[in-house]
């Protein structure tokens, strides 16, 4: 990736609902998914169309830009102080940089809205994610028999 590449997130609308569905079907991306499987794109519209018209106030879904080109998605689900994280990149941006920066503009806004605490439940199989949250600070604070829990304070 060039130095000067621009990385930002933004909340996600309508014209990302596309892109979002087909980054969500990609075996690379959903195989370490809770539910690890295609979607179909009603389904996919169905889940979406709350979160995007701020029905779902609990959920905020952003898009990764690089160069003003869509590369990922960030989400965070909030329950009480604590939001959970969800981040993909499409496979071409990743290990570039993008990923670091979209969490810290992510937990930045997170800041902003009061939480204290972001969390990531990461399939043990993904090591790629273990070693990701690992590098960014997060802290390990427990495993069970699928998932290892990591945690980021942000008092």
């Amino acid at each position: 990736m060039e130095e000067n590449s621009d990385i930002s997130i933004r909340k996600a609308d309508e014209s990302d609902i596309e892109f979002l569905f087909n980054l969500r079907n990609r075996p690379d991306v959903f195989k370490y998914f809770k539910s690890p499987r295609k979607v179909e794109y009603d389904e996919h519209v169905k889940w979406i169309t709350p979160i995007i018209n701020n029905q779902r106030p609990e959920v905020y879904l952003y898009v990764i830009l690089c160069n003003n080109e869509r590369v990922g998605q960030v989400r965070f689900d909030l329950l009480d102080k604590t939001a959970e994280i969800s981040i993909s990149v499409l496979l071409d941006y990743r290990g570039k940089g993008i990923a670091d920066s979209a969490l810290k503009q992510g937990i930045d806004i997170m800041k902003e809205k009061g939480i204290e605490k972001v969390s990531a439940e990461v399939e043990k199989e993904n090591l790629n994610s273990i070693k990701f949250f690992k590098r960014v600070g997060f802290n390990e604070i427990k495993e069970n028999k699928e998932y290892r829990i990591f945690e980021y304070n942000l008092k």
